[in-house]
């Protein structure tokens, strides 16, 4: 008798809705939430492709390998890309030093590497 009558209570006992604004409020935070979400991935997403150098990095090692191999003349003037390339020849303090540039021309970004001079 007990178990019928709990039973006949949770079955006619009334449940607590949401109104239709309080859904609303709900969804509409839900959407701001994945808005701002994919707008800070996106934004990871595009910055990690702007920095990234790994191709002029790989091509101005392979003009280091020339130079040591003595297959390209200095002063050293040519675009990969978006970049502009130049290697020139310093001295300073009886030191000579190969400096290996390249600039980006759309972000003005510059990448610089230093090697010691071959002796001639």
């Amino acid at each position: 008798m007990v178990v019928l009558r709990w039973f006949k209570n949770s079955i006619t006992k009334k449940l607590k809705a949401s109104t239709l604004v309080e859904t609303l409020v709900a969804t509409v935070l839900i959407v701001l939430m994945f808005g701002i979400a994919s707008m800070t991935l996106n934004n990871i997403f595009g910055n990690a492709i702007k920095n990234n150098t790994d191709d002029i990095d790989r091509h101005l090692n392979q003009l280091q390998y020339q130079y040591s191999h003595q297959q390209i003349q200095l002063p050293y003037f040519d675009t990969y890309q978006d970049w502009d390339i130049t290697i020139e020849k310093t001295a300073s303090n009886q030191m000579g030093f190969v400096w290996f540039k390249a600039i980006n021309n759309k972000h003005q970004k510059t990448i610089t590497k230093k090697r010691y001079a071959l002796t001639e």
